[in-house]
């Protein structure tokens, strides 16, 4: 699902594990362009995603945290 790999990529990234586009790819066995489809799409919700060569991971540029979810409105 979707929202469950989401999920998956920031807690990489957080973690500073990604790996490559390639070995991302291969970790969350989907192709390398869904890869960049998830990132561009986290991206546009405002996440400060780059990719680090010191790292070989992407990271966020920002501390903080992806979320995905429903927030309840108090009545």
């Amino acid at each position: 699902m979707k929202i469950e790999r989401i999920k998956r990529i920031d807690h990489l990234i957080r973690l500073a594990a990604t790996g490559g586009p390639d070995e991302l790819a291969e970790k969350l066995q989907v192709s390398r362009m869904t890869i960049f489809r998830d990132l561009v799409e986290m991206k546009k919700s405002g996440s400060p995603i780059k990719y680090s060569h010191f790292n070989n991971s992407y990271i966020y540029t920002k501390a903080g945290k992806f979320y995905v979810g429903f927030l309840k409105e108090d009545s």
